[in-house]
Order: C-alpha cells, then sequence, then structure tokens
C-alpha cells in the first residue's frame, strides 16, 4: 500500500513539475512576444538549435531581428553569423555588413545595464529546468553563461547537458577540449565530438573530420577524415562535400574513386561552391576521370569567376585567349 502511494506522489510531483516547466518556456516566449529583448534573443536560440521549440531557422532569424533591432548585441551576431554562412536561410553577406555595422549602437551603457536586467530574469526562469535535467535549458542557460563570460558555469551546464547525451551540448565541450588556449586535450575532444557526431550533428562531424585530418597533436587518420567528411557531406554541407570530393579524387583515406569525386564536387558546386567550380573545371578540361569537355570546364570556371575565384579567372582568362 505505501509503496503505491508513493508511486502515485511521485508521478503527481512529476507532472506537477513538467506543467511549472513547460509555463517556464510559455514564460519566456510570452515575455518575447511583449518585447523583452533578451527573451527574443533565447527564442531565437531556441528555434535555431531546437532547444524546447521545433527546429526552425527562418522563425529563429526573425527573433534575432526583433532583439537585433532593440540593439541586443548577442542577436546581431547571430544574424551577422546567419547571413554571412547562409544558415538555414539564403546568405546575404549585404546583410551581415549591415547588421555588423549595427553592433557599435549596443555598446551604449544604459541599453546594456537594461538588457542585464532581463538577462537575470530570463536565466531566473530556466534555472529551475536545467536543475531538474532538462537538456534543453541547461543548453540555454550554458549559451546565457557563455556569453555573459561566466565560462566555468557555462561549461558545469554544457557539461551536465552532454552527460545527458545531448549532441549540443556535447558538440560544445568537444570544441572546448579541442581549443588550445583553453582546456586543450585531443582526446577528450574526439570523444565527446564522436557522441555528437554519431547523432547527426552536422558541426561536430565537420570539425572531428577536421581533427582527424590536420590536428597536429594525433596521428592523422585520413580513414576517419573521410568518413566523417562524408557523413556531413551526406547531409549537405557543400564544405564537406567539396573535401570529400578532393580525398576520392585523390585517394586521400578512401579508394581512387573519380566518379565519385565528380559527383561530389558538382554536388558542392551547385551550392556556390567556387573551390569546387573550380576543380570541375579542372576535371573537365584535363579529361581527369571524366570526358574531355572545354564548354563545360569554361562554364564552371565562369561560375568560380563570378565569385572572385582568383584561380579561376586565370584559367578562364588564358581559355578565352585574353592571357593577364
Amino acid at each position: 500500500m505505501r509503496s503505491w502511494i508513493q508511486t502515485c506522489l511521485t508521478l503527481l510531483l512529476i507532472t506537477f513539475s513538467s506543467v511549472i516547466y513547460a509555463d517556464n518556456f510559455s514564460t519566456i516566449k510570452q515575455l518575447a512576444k511583449k518585447g523583452d529583448v533578451v527573451a527574443q534573443y533565447v527564442v531565437g536560440i531556441m528555434y535555431q538549435q531546437g532547444k524546447g521549440a521545433e527546429k526552425n531557422k527562418p522563425i529563429a532569424l526573425n527573433w534575432y531581428i526583433k532583439s537585433a533591432k532593440q540593439n541586443y548585441i548577442l542577436a546581431q551576431y547571430s544574424l551577422i553569423a546567419m547571413y554571412q554562412h547562409g544558415d538555414g536561410i539564403e546568405q546575404n553577406l549585404q546583410q551581415a555588413q549591415y547588421w555588423y555595422a549595427e553592433t557599435s549602437k549596443a555598446r551604449n551603457l544604459a541599453v546594456l545595464n537594461k538588457q542585464q536586467q532581463s538577462l537575470k530574469q530570463i536565466m531566473s526562469l530556466l534555472q529551475p529546468l536545467a536543475v531538474n535535467n532538462d537538456t534543453n535549458a541547461q543548453y540555454l542557460l550554458a549559451s546565457l553563461y557563455a556569453n555573459n563570460k561566466q565560462e566555468n558555469i557555462a561549461n558545469y551546464w554544457f557539461l551536465r547537458g552532454a552527460l545527458a547525451d545531448d549532441k549540443d551540448a556535447q558538440y560544445y565541450i568537444g570544441v572546448t577540449y579541442g581549443d588550445k588556449t583553453g582546456f586543450f586535450n585531443t582526446m577528450q575532444a574526439i570523444y565527446w565530438l564522436e557522441k555528437a557526431a554519431k547523432q547527426q550533428s552536422l558541426d561536430a562531424q565537420i570539425v572531428l573530420a577536421s581533427l582527424y585530418e590536420q590536428d597536429k597533436e594525433i596521428a592523422a587518420n585520413y580513414e576517419q577524415a573521410a568518413y566523417w567528411y562524408e557523413q556531413a557531406a551526406n547531409q549537405g554541407d557543400k564544405a564537406a562535400q567539396s573535401f570529400i570530393a578532393g580525398m576520392y579524387r585523390d585517394g586521400k583515406g578512401v579508394p581512387v574513386n573519380k566518379q565519385k569525386a565528380l559527383t561530389w564536387y558538382e554536388k558542392a558546386a551547385k551550392q556556390g561552391d567556387a573551390f569546387s567550380q573550380y576543380n570541375l573545371g579542372q576535371m573537365y578540361e584535363m579529361g581527369n576521370g571524366v570526358a574531355y569537355d572545354l564548354n563545360k570546364a569554361i562554364y564552371w570556371y565562369q561560375q568560380g569567376a563570378k565569385q572572385g575565384h582568383a584561380a579561376s579567372q586565370l584559367k578562364l582568362s588564358a581559355l578565352q585567349g585574353n592571357p593577364q
């Protein structure tokens, strides 16, 4: 009888806690709708990372814009990154430059003091969720501490999330260990990045591949580098597609396979990767693993040249009979 009562009380407590914690997320969203600058930024993170909301980069962008227009510098930096890298949205370097210029307005002392009060309120809403092992809240709270230059507390919450198998927290911890200016430990970096990469963290897959390929602290492992670049390439990342294409072309970590090299270069080139456009041009010009086709070579050199790729411009000039 006592066991049954304890079970009922436990279930009631869990249900009651869930309602309270769900209300805290709801409160943050309501504050954002009412114009709270930090809440708007946090809701942006929620949608960008899929933390407490379904991942949706365009919606994240809209919330960052609302916050950035109120001179919240962290939202402005998030906008710069999204526009610069085309993170879930169309790349727009003009918008990135615009928001970079706007960051100067966010350094006003009165503005910063008002934002600090809002930050404390948002953190107080996230704290009980994080303590109760809500990994979304742990990640959001850790991010706010990190942005507030409180790295030790941030790392504590990121590690809590990583131990609870949150891939984004695992990625952050992995990158922290891989940072040669901080808690540098390559093997710990690989440990956490692999955990995140196995959960399809695109960023973790790319960083992990780079570590295996280039890090001077460990012996190069081109097979592992190729494996993780291809995993990231399969998720549509154009840089990873370009890297794995080169590895198939040169037989680095994988058997030489010019057809796969061509396929991956084409995928990256069609996404606007200038380096891949140049390499496609070379393959067609030299008949390297593909039938010689000067028209296709010129086409891809033109695409690279339009983006200011110097080698493409030189090749194009030479092929069109206008040596520089």
